[in-house]
């Protein structure tokens, strides 16, 4: 049997809610990575990323019932940075403090509008399983201690996105984990296949012939303590 994370809280959200901003609205203003839906074009000045992440064996969801800032339910969560200055402490209370979230479809290509430049993920996390273990004894009721169990990834992934792009084609990013932490990460190429996947949304004044291909990069961890 799995060990449970004896964390009580997602890590993301843990960030999301601590982060070091000034209040809740600014966690709120931070720019969020979300797929397109069909047929919806991306923003001017945007370049739509295509790629894949995939977790290594991979996790079924069970029960999820918390307050999630991000609704990241289905998502892999990843906290954002434009470079990499600052290490992810794993022993933290706030492990870092991300500049932008990227919510990536899981087990499904996401097909992210983005402005231009280089973005590194830092730190992914996907929810198993979440809920209320010990509700409160008394009349406004609630929850005393909340049991959580998730995929937590740590490792710098460097995304670029070209000036001047349509579309741009970063791969299929593969995390292999034991359960509750990451063990490796790498980048394949599932061009072919992500063009098909284009194609098929219908997206106005975009399809395979508009994707250039810069799959990401693997640049190692920058973690202060593990």
């Amino acid at each position: 049997m799995r060990r449970p994370n004896i964390r009580a809280v997602l890590p993301l959200i843990l960030v999301v809610l601590l982060a070091g901003c000034a209040s809740i609205a600014a966690m709120y203003s931070a720019p969020k990575y979300r797929s397109v839906a069909a047929g919806q074009t991306p923003a001017p000045g945007e370049v739509l990323v295509i790629g894949r992440f995939v977790l290594d064996p991979p996790v079924q969801q069970g029960v999820l019932a918390y307050l999630d800032p991000l609704d990241s339910k289905q998502n892999i969560t990843f906290a954002v940075t434009e470079d990499l200055s600052e290490p992810v402490d794993m022993d933290a209370l706030i492990p870092m403090v991300p500049e932008a979230f990227l919510m990536a479809e899981y087990n499904a290509s996401s097909f992210l509008p983005m402005p231009p430049g280089s973005r590194y993920l830092r730190m992914g996390s996907y929810p198993i399983t979440a809920y209320c273990s010990v509700q409160a004894i008394g009349p406004t009721g609630g929850c005393r201690a909340m049991h959580s169990e998730q995929v937590t990834l740590v490792e710098n992934v460097r995304i670029g996105v070209p000036a001047g792009a349509t579309a741009v084609y970063i791969g299929t990013i593969v995390f292999e984990h034991d359960g509750e932490r990451g063990t490796r990460t790498y980048v394949r190429d599932d061009f072919r296949t992500a063009l098909a996947e284009l194609d098929a949304l219908g997206i106005p004044g975009i399809d395979s012939r508009s994707v250039t291909k810069e799959l990401a990069e693997i640049v190692g961890p920058t973690v202060a303590r593990r």
